[in-house]
């Protein structure tokens, strides 16, 4: 327990610094009929290199398709967290359609919102939103000391602390390997999901949430695409 609280401390010593620069530098770019989205990476027990991949695209694509006003806060969900961790929160910077002067854009005169500082604050803002990501991905060994073991109960933590908060759009980055340590196998898959279900294990609570960087595996896939019918949803994969 002492490691992670160790570790979550230098991510968000690391994030506070920059956030320090975005803070001192960012206009207000929320807009009130922007998104509400929540990102949350799940950390595994084992990275190999082809998940550290798929996670790094999957994040990519994420952060292309916020629009400008859009708020984000972008989650660290590890081993023995009650909840994830919250490493940032901010709003997608943006300026609406002006029908000012171009230099009065440039130059921020006679105009709410000044592009070249907009620019500023947008790579300011990127930088600051993947440093834990690619921090964990570029840094990390195959194998992670404090990452997940137990998925099923980490979602239900992740469902819980998405409960208290208003989201228009959840999405969770992870491979959804049960396994941590071990690749998936169809007998021992089938049998972890009977196992679930005849000691009345699995979460009736889990995530609303769209899953990305998700192995593509048609095993891997049918268990959870079963054990989200067990609570009657939909599992939503990308």
């Amino acid at each position: 327990m002492k490691k992670i609280k160790l570790y979550v401390s230098f991510l968000l010593l690391m994030l506070s610094v920059s956030m320090w620069s975005y803070s001192s530098l960012a206009m207000d770019y929320c807009d009130p009929k922007g998104k509400k989205i929540s990102i949350t990476l799940v950390v595994p027990k084992n990275f190999n290199k082809t998940e550290k991949n798929i996670q790094k695209s999957s994040f990519k694509s994420l952060i292309k398709n916020l629009k400008p006003g859009d708020y984000v806060s972008f989650n660290l969900a590890k081993q023995d967290l009650i909840e994830p961790v919250r490493l940032y929160s901010q709003c997608f910077p943006g300026c609406p359609p002006s029908k000012g002067t171009l230099w009065g854009e440039i130059f921020g005169i006679g105009v709410e919102c000044n592009v070249t500082r907009m620019q500023r604050d947008k790579k300011l803002y990127e930088k600051s939103l993947a440093l834990p990501i690619y921090y964990l991905l570029n840094k990390q060994g195959p194998v992670i000391k404090d990452g997940v073991t137990n998925l099923l109960a980490s979602l239900e933590n992740i469902a819980n602390f998405n409960k208290t908060n208003d989201f228009d759009e959840v999405y969770i980055i992870s491979s959804m390997n049960p396994f941590p340590s071990t690749n998936i196998e169809s007998k021992k898959i089938d049998s972890f999901f009977v196992e679930l279900v005849q000691n009345n294990k699995i979460p009736k609570n889990l995530p609303n949430a769209i899953y990305v960087g998700v192995l593509q595996n048609s095993k891997l896939i049918l268990f959870w695409q079963d054990i989200y019918k067990t609570i009657k949803t939909k599992f939503d994969y990308r």
